[in-house]
């Protein structure tokens, strides 16, 4: 910076502050909201991803359906890299009542692999519990939030007696657990594939090894209730398809369910980049009217400058020098802008990812996107600077009046201003001001002034559009294909638990209801006999769903009996019933 332009920076300051502050607050704005966006798109983007590379996730779950299994026989095989037993019995958590029966909103593993070694979760707060301890749990950031119970908080579980285990398959229902009580100490909050919540969930509860071991019969009954196992591969999901062969061949049963994992993140996955997609057209929304509103003030500071650098010009000013005091100013206004606005971006990191994303996030809080940040401040600060270079070189080469030495401005009203001659005075002041750029010094560029209101107002309306858009996709389940308020099991393994002809006509006769859909499911026949027919569900629409009239089925359910036990071996439910419901 030469002596001329220090000086003259120095005068630009004191005569002109307020603007550059302004200036630098409209950078600042403009600057952090785009950043924000952009680091928040890629952040949601790779939110699944990144969960899955900072856990240790199984790649399998197991389930044989018969009791008694031997799980070493799976262990030996060469596909396995590790192994964990559990139960899908849970226990419930007095005060917390996630289902009508009270059920389930707990569980804990068998073995001291899960939680530790195969489907290893992210810790959030605290630690794992010590798997030798019968007092220790961690939870899931949705059951803290919900029930305020987070790290350090003492909880009441309530197991199930094993007679009622015992009795499992010949109950509608297992009831609210009312067998023995343990006291849990929530030492950490943790976040896996397995352990993620929903946005409907209200979350769970983990307890150490050691409840298992010491209430066995509370989660399998006597031997009677089928555990199943999570299963890491060596090679991963690619192993897949070998270790099913291997499975089959070892256990000589070709009809064990084998469901992938990483499938149960292919939905997170996908309303993550849904997400990611809103805020990267959010982003673009907000850089076309930044460019438009930052560019005109940057002009127009530059504008102002010049008529007074006409003068330094005729002392002997270079015509480079004129250029770099012009734009000094606007520049430096950007450059303080844009630092404020990466200091308000980083801030504005802890309240992202939002939605489906942020229950999947492995690291919330404040995150730096060193990327985004110094590649977008960069680009910032070289585009204030080179276009305040531009209109600066052309200002200063403006013809200057042959009599005044001032630079020489149209004289011509606008038509505007002539079509409106007749108004009111306030009313032709106001367009003038608008749509004239004035003379001699004060003369200012209006298009610009013009443009970027024009496109900030669109800029602000697209934006909320978007917004809106990604909101409505994201609460109307009806936008990703579930057309149906209502479902409820009528029957299992054979037996009904309700007289379901008598439910659905009672259904179908309440004037609020469109239709009705029951569906039911014979399975394969086995060794033993042919499979009882499952009425599986029934599901109707509400008066919401009024004006729509075809009804969809798109559920198919699979059942099979063991030969030997006669209970269930397999139950694959490949879809559900639907109607529109809109």
């Amino acid at each position: 910076m030469t002596a001329v332009t220090g000086v003259w920076l120095r005068l630009e300051w004191r005569r002109r502050w307020r603007a550059f502050a302004v200036l630098t607050l409209l950078v600042a704005i403009s600057t952090g909201t785009v950043l924000t966006a952009l680091a928040a798109a890629r952040r949601t983007d790779s939110v699944v991803d990144r969960l899955m590379a900072m856990s240790a996730p199984a790649d399998v779950d197991v389930n044989v359906n018969v009791s008694k299994f031997d799980w070493d026989v799976v262990r030996a095989l060469p596909q396995v890299a590790g192994l964990a037993t559990f139960s899908g019995v849970g226990f419930g958590i007095e005060g917390v009542d996630t289902l009508p029966t009270g059920n389930a909103c707990g569980f804990c593993t068998f073995d001291d692999v899960a939680l530790y070694q195969v489907e290893r979760p992210v810790v959030l707060a605290g630690r794992l519990p010590d798997p030798t301890r019968l007092d220790e749990a961690v939870v899931t950031p949705r059951f803290a939030e919900q029930y305020g119970h987070g790290l350090g908080s003492v909880l009441t579980a309530r197991l199930n007696r094993p007679e009622v285990i015992d009795q499992a398959f010949t109950l509608t229902y297992i009831p609210r657990p009312d067998g023995p009580t343990l006291r849990l100490k929530v030492v950490g909050v943790v976040r896996s594939n397995l352990l993620s919540d929903a946005l409907a969930d209200t979350g769970w509860v983990v307890a150490s090894p050691a409840v298992f071991r010491t209430y066995r019969t509370s989660f399998v009954g006597h031997e009677v209730f089928p555990t199943q196992a999570l299963v890491s591969l060596h090679g991963g999901a690619a192993a897949i398809p070998a270790f099913q062969a291997a499975l089959a061949a070892a256990t000589g049963r070709s009809d064990i369910d084998v469901a992938r994992l990483a499938d149960q993140g292919r939905q997170p996955r996908q309303a993550a980049r849904f997400e990611a997609a809103c805020l990267l057209a959010f982003a673009l929304a907000a850089l076309v009217a930044a460019l438009v509103v930052v560019g005109q003030s940057v002009s127009r500071q530059v504008w102002v400058a010049v008529p007074a650098l006409h003068v330094l010009r005729a002392l002997g000013l270079a015509p480079r020098a004129g250029v770099v005091a012009a734009s000094i100013g606007p520049v430096l206004a950007g450059v303080a802008g844009t630092v404020l606005g990466v200091a308000g971006a980083v801030l504005a990191s802890r309240w992202f990812p939002f939605g489906t994303a942020a229950l999947v996030e492995p690291a919330p809080g404040i995150q730096v996107d060193a990327a985004v940040l110094l590649g977008g401040a960069v680009l910032a600060v070289l585009a204030i600077a080179g276009g305040a270079g531009v209109v600066a070189h052309l200002a200063l080469r403006v013809r200057r009046a042959p009599s005044g030495g001032r630079p020489m401005v149209a004289a011509n009203r606008s038509p505007l201003v002539v079509a409106l001659r007749g108004l009111p005075v306030p009313v032709l002041t106001g367009a003038r001001f608008a749509v004239e750029r004035g003379r001699g010094p004060g003369a200012l560029p209006v298009r610009p002034a013009l443009l970027g209101a024009v496109t900030g107002v669109l800029g602000v309306l697209a934006a909320v559009t978007v917004l809106a858009a990604g909101q409505d996709a994201a609460t109307s389940p009806a936008r990703f294909g579930q057309t149906f308020q209502l479902q409820f099991t009528a029957g299992y393994n054979g037996q009904d638990f309700l007289p379901w002809r008598k439910v659905l006509r009672a259904i179908a006769a309440d004037p609020d209801v469109l239709g009705t859909n029951d569906s039911a499911s014979r399975g394969p026949r086995t060794a033993a006999s042919w499979s009882s027919v499952n009425r599986a569900s029934l599901a109707f629409c509400t008066a919401a769903s009024r004006g729509r009239t075809s009804v969809r089925s798109v559920t198919e359910a699979a059942f099979s009996e063991d030969a030997a036990s006669g209970r269930p071996s397999r139950a694959r439910v490949l879809a559900l019933p639907t109607c529109p419901a809109y």
